[in-house]
């Protein structure tokens, strides 16, 4: 019960209405910045290496991820730093280490794509299924004009309705 909670939490993340990194930055261009900063140091202190990242460091690995990654919304990046501590995408070795920061971050991307293209193929047959139940065939809709049956409006839901019931917070 507590790993399909899991599932349903990280389909939520990808799915979700959360702002990307872009849109942080419309609010305040080094907001976004500031915020991987934070995650990076925090990072840093979890693993307890004794060689953390310098001050420039850290502002610099932020905004090549800002950069590449602007599309992340602030929830996947959240579930990209609580995997990696949980040693998912590698690990430091007594330097917390940009470049397997990186490598870590496109690791997860490309299981992200994978993830939520499983998504969306189980949200599409879902939603062939809900239009389905709400639909009568030719010959039933033809019975009911001729006998004179009111035909109730229907209205195929979308996919953007169905990710909005199943995934707003």
């Amino acid at each position: 019960m507590a790993f399909e909670r899991a599932e349903v939490d990280e389909a939520r993340m990808y799915m979700g209405c959360w702002p990307t990194l872009a849109e942080m930055a419309e609010t305040g261009r080094n907001l976004p910045v500031a915020w991987l900063v934070d995650q990076l140091f925090s990072l840093g202190e979890f693993c307890g290496v004794r060689s953390k990242m310098s001050a420039m460091q850290l502002e610099q690995t932020a905004r090549v991820i800002c950069s590449e990654y602007f599309y992340l919304k602030i929830s996947e990046l959240l579930l990209f730093f609580r995997r990696f501590r949980a040693c998912r995408y590698g690990r430091f070795y007594g330097v917390v280490d940009p470049m397997v920061v990186m490598g870590a971050l496109r690791d997860f991307v490309a299981e992200r794509n994978e993830d939520i293209d499983r998504i969306e193929t189980g949200l599409k047959a879902e939603l062939s299924e809900i239009n389905r139940r709400g639909s009568v065939s030719r010959e039933e809709y033809e019975r009911m004009v001729s006998e004179g049956v009111e035909i109730p409006e229907h209205r195929d839901m979308t996919m953007e309705e169905l990710i909005s019931l199943k995934f707003e917070v």
